[in-house]
């Protein structure tokens, strides 16, 4: 009987430990920052590249200047036409990052923006953003 309820304490453990993380993320994507990284993309499309730089955590703040932002938007908008909307369509979770997707939709194509923020700290501090995906139809569906 020792050795049984053991066990089953054991393979109990084993089994919160493999599903624990994957429902504290379930959990946990409801306070992913998905307005602030809708926030900084609205930002860009409406060039307001000093108030951009001002949600950007440091050293992220002194590589991109508002006047680098503009050259970087600059360049997107040239090939796909001026961003209409700005929609967070997917979050992932990694560590002590969220990685917040936000798909924006330009005049002659689609741009998925991936915009990093920190879960501890101030969680309205983009840590980095890239451009994960440019081209003519939609991004991968989320």
């Amino acid at each position: 009987m020792r050795l049984t309820v053991r066990l089953g304490a054991i393979l109990a453990g084993l089994i919160l430990a493999a599903g624990g993380p994957a429902m504290a993320q379930g959990g946990a994507l409801e306070s992913a920052p998905r307005s602030d990284a809708e926030f900084v993309a609205g930002l860009f499309a409406s060039g307001d590249f000093v108030r951009a730089s001002d949600r950007f955590a440091e050293p992220l703040r002194r590589e991109w200047t508002p006047e680098k932002l503009a050259a970087w938007w600059s360049d997107i908008t040239a090939r796909l036409g001026q961003c209409t909307s700005q929609d967070a369509k997917a979050v992932e979770l990694d560590g002590i990052e969220w990685r917040i997707h936000v798909v924006c939709r330009f005049e002659r194509g689609y741009a998925d923006l991936v915009l990093t923020f920190p879960t501890v700290g101030d969680p309205s501090r983009v840590l980095a953003f890239a451009v994960a995906y440019e081209g003519a139809t939609p991004p991968r569906s989320y």
